[in-house]
């Protein structure tokens, strides 16, 4: 899969269990954008439900296929390369 650099900074975001908000906080994007984002990026395989609620209560994490991609990612764009941190 191919990733648009907003898919790849959601996903550099998700190594560990995070809510919507938490995403919205760390890539500096507003909530409509991340729910759009991660609507994609779960169905494409990339992103686990962790535990679902509401909005604050629904956690995302990493799937081996995200991880694949980001790293993939990597290899081909270094340039683009985000630092890693945690939330």
């Amino acid at each position: 899969m191919i990733l648009t650099f907003g898919q790849y900074n959601i996903l550099t975001a998700t190594r560990h269990c995070v809510n919507r908000t938490q995403l919205s906080e760390h890539t500096n994007f507003d909530r409509t954008l991340v729910s759009y984002l991660i609507t994609g990026l779960v169905r494409s395989g990339l992103l686990n439900i962790c535990n679902e609620g509401n909005e604050e209560q629904t956690f995302y994490e990493l799937t081996d296929a995200g991880l694949d991609c980001i790293e993939e990612y990597e290899r081909e764009n270094p340039d683009l390369i985000i630092n890693r941190l945690t939330i």
